[in-house]
């Protein structure tokens, strides 16, 4: 089970860590949000944001709840970690709404019951829950929110508020999901020793399906090499996916940093072959260093060429020969050196040829970070690449009114018709900064509207996509976002210092994804909450598509970093 209560959390690591994943500035972070100077040593005391103190002393006694999922049934003794006049909640065999069927999953949304078992009869009851499922197979907790409630007798008390996640078997053979949060109150009685006074459950949802849709092959179909272990070698822009040696079945390329790029032919048998030699891509340009990748046939011979960004070294072309990708770049690489994360192509201006929007970030590191972990201007510039043919292209940006916000610091672009006027409009995702949306006007420029229209979302934009959500033909965006459990929970304090508008500002940066309604000539609406496409931890790339053929588009998230084995490591 992966948990963050199994050991009390040191406040310090989390607080740091929650509110650079905000966007709060650690200067400002003691003074606005700590009070009185931080004390010397490693644990923050209870005058610095006691609900993470609290929440940490308390969790070996969450622990005593928690851990029965890996056990299947409550331990002996649970029943001293509750205080006198418990009251919990049934779980078991609990009313659920009339559930949703869909290509075999069976959605189901639990109703409320209220918490008034003793302690006796709830420990009965939530072992017979766990005994519904035949084997747990998977359990997620983290603390989503922490709210100080004092006890009745004036000792210290805190009601958390933890989300979790549990995958298992039932008897049949069929897979089995519950995702819920678990609401503790808890007391505390001696010290650092906490009570739990009652236990019930928000927004439970129970998924049932026949078994797994998907199961990883990458081993079986891609040749040794392809692995990134280890923090040093990764894509950092994603893959790249199409058929460039036009045999009927798409193809891979694979941009790396700290490592030779790859590129892989799909032999129609299920297997890609590593051919990054045999067309001409095993040269010094791509050994070290590439951030991105796309596939386009930008110069209309119908044959899909390459277009690479390289990390602080520029962006090259290499144009499909037929059999050799020939790099045509010339003397100069097509942009300057930058931090070039993505390349978004489209038409922009219908003349035939496939133009290149080129998002840009910064060097990040110890010695380099934003000025603004909300509002950063301090990127490097963004670029949109006209493309004049023959393997030439100029940089307009300026000259089509694509300047403002041009200095976030970007992540990715699309590009689609989201109005449906017939010209190809842009949404740019940013880090540490709202989003953009630039409305193609239809004579060569462009009209940043994203607040004017809803579209901002404001957050650690790291990835978007175009898709018909509602299906009423109208382009919808999903952004993926850091989501932040520690910044939810200081968040969501009821005394977080800081007004009202700021507080908002802060949720949103830590709360994770976003699904944006396109409503035609209103804008967009968030339809986040209710959409339930909220949560995906730390997520990157999205993409949406129909995975279970009943003519809806679904959503895959990439998502996750680097954890450490203690809550201690964050």
């Amino acid at each position: 089970m992966t948990s963050d209560s199994e050991s009390p959390i040191n406040p310090k690591s989390v607080l740091l860590a929650a509110l650079l994943c905000l966007g709060l500035p650690v200067a400002v972070l003691w003074v606005a949000c700590a009070g009185p100077e931080a004390p010397a040593g490693e644990t923050l005391t209870e005058d610095f944001w006691p609900t993470e103190v609290y929440s940490g002393e308390a969790g070996p006694t969450k622990q005593v709840i928690l851990s029965s999922f890996g056990e299947g049934k409550l331990a002996g003794d649970a029943t001293e970690s509750f205080a006198t006049g418990f009251r919990g909640e049934d779980f078991a065999a609990r009313p659920r709404a009339a559930p949703r069927i869909g290509s075999g999953v069976v959605l189901s949304d639990w109703r409320d019951v209220p918490a008034d078992l003793d302690s006796e009869s709830f420990s009965a009851r939530w072992d017979a829950y766990l005994a519904e499922f035949d084997e747990i197979l998977e359990t997620e907790v983290h603390t989503w929110e922490v709210q100080l409630r004092e006890g009745p007798a004036g000792e210290p008390g805190v009601e958390t508020k933890e989300a979790v996640w549990i995958l298992g078997r039932l008897a049949d053979g069929r897979l089995r999901e519950d995702r819920l949060y678990l609401v503790f109150d808890l007391h505390k009685v001696a010290e650092e020793d906490w009570r739990v006074v009652s236990i019930r459950s928000e927004d439970g949802r129970t998924a049932i399906a026949p078994g797994p849709y998907f199961r990883d092959v990458t081993t079986q179909v891609l040749p040794p090499g392809f692995d990134q272990t280890g923090a040093q070698i990764y894509t950092d822009g994603g893959p790249v996916l199409a058929d460039f040696d036009r045999d009927g079945d798409v193809d891979l390329f694979l941009p790396r940093i700290h490592a030779p790029a790859r590129l892989y032919a799909n032999d129609g048998q299920g297997y890609f072959d590593d051919v990054t030699s045999a067309w001409g891509l095993e040269i010094n340009a791509l050994r070290d260093g590439s951030n991105s990748g796309l596939f386009v046939d930008f110069d209309d011979d119908g044959a899909i060429d390459l277009m690479v960004g390289l990390k602080r070294r520029g962006l090259r072309l290499f144009r499909n020969e037929g059999g050799f990708f020939r790099d045509v770049t010339g003397d100069e690489p097509l942009a300057g050196p930058g931090e070039w994360e993505s390349l978004a192509a489209a038409d922009y201006d219908g003349d035939g040829l496939i133009d290149v929007y080129l998002t840009n970030y910064n060097l990040i590191d110890p010695d380099h970070q934003p000025e603004s972990y909300v509002d950063a201007f301090d990127g490097r510039p963004n670029a949109l690449l006209h493309n004049l043919g023959d393997g030439r292209f100029e940089e307009v940006t300026d000259q089509v009114g694509m300047n403002k916000n041009r200095e976030r610091w970007s992540y990715a672009a699309t590009w689609a018709d989201f109005d449906t006027d017939g010209d190809a409009d842009l949404y740019v995702a940013n880090d540490y900064a709202r989003n953009s949306l630039y409305r193609n006007l239809g004579n060569g420029r462009f009209e940043e509207v994203a607040a004017k229209l809803g579209a901002t979302d404001s957050g650690n934009g790291m990835g978007v996509s175009w898709a018909d959500i509602d299906g009423d033909l109208k382009l919808d965006l999903y952004i993926s976002n850091m989501q932040s459990f520690a910044g939810n929970r200081i968040t969501r304090l009821e005394n977080f210092p800081g007004a009202p508008e700021q507080q908002r500002l802060y949720q949103r940066f830590a709360k994770g994804n976003s699904l944006l309604r396109n409503t035609g000539d209103a804008g967009f609406e968030d339809i986040t909450e209710s959409s339930g496409a909220k949560p995906a931890f730390w997520a990157w790339g999205n993409a949406p598509f129909d995975y279970d053929a009943d003519g809806d588009m679904d959503l895959l998230v990439c998502g996750g970093f680097y954890t450490g084995l203690s809550a201690k490591d964050t």
